[in-house]
């Protein structure tokens, strides 16, 4: 399925960025770039690392806000890797418009939003993502565990 191949290229990239220390912070549909081979297979990439930052660096807000993690939004925080796995889970919703997500996400406030997202996150479909939002990002999957927990277990 498409978005299990967007989803999975997406989690690698992450990964990838995680294990060399540094955050993304724009993870959105703008920035998840494909190329689509002669054999018509798609392949992902995650662009735009221009507001990029080393791992434990305080950070401004520089996200688009419906995409970012809660952590962002307090100003002068230490962030972790765990803020891109959250804000890949709003692009998810995007791409699959589960509850009509692309036309009701910009007409929420952001407490309101971040509510809905919980409660979309908990659905039975949705499962194992609801690791991916949790607000602490203590309690939040890294994107290895996420490969982990679904692709390899």
């Amino acid at each position: 399925m498409f978005a299990d191949l967007l989803f999975g290229q997406m989690l690698q990239a992450l990964d990838y960025i995680a294990t060399h220390k540094y955050i993304h912070r724009h993870v959105k549909p703008a920035n998840i770039l494909f190329a689509k081979s002669e054999t018509e297979e798609f392949t992902f990439y995650l662009g735009d690392f221009g507001v990029s930052k080393p791992v434990d660096t305080r950070a401004n807000q520089v996200e688009t806000p419906m995409f970012a993690a809660p952590k962002v939004h307090w100003q002068g925080s230490k962030q972790t890797t765990k803020v891109d796995v959250w804000s890949l889970f709003v692009p998810m919703l995007w791409v699959l418009d589960v509850d009509r997500f692309r036309s009701k996400a910009h007409k929420l406030e952001r407490e309101n939003f971040l509510a809905w997202i919980s409660k979309l996150a908990a659905s039975p479909s949705m499962a194992p993502i609801p690791e991916m939002v949790r607000i602490g990002p203590e309690e939040r999957a890294s994107a290895a565990q996420m490969l982990f927990h679904l692709y390899i277990r």
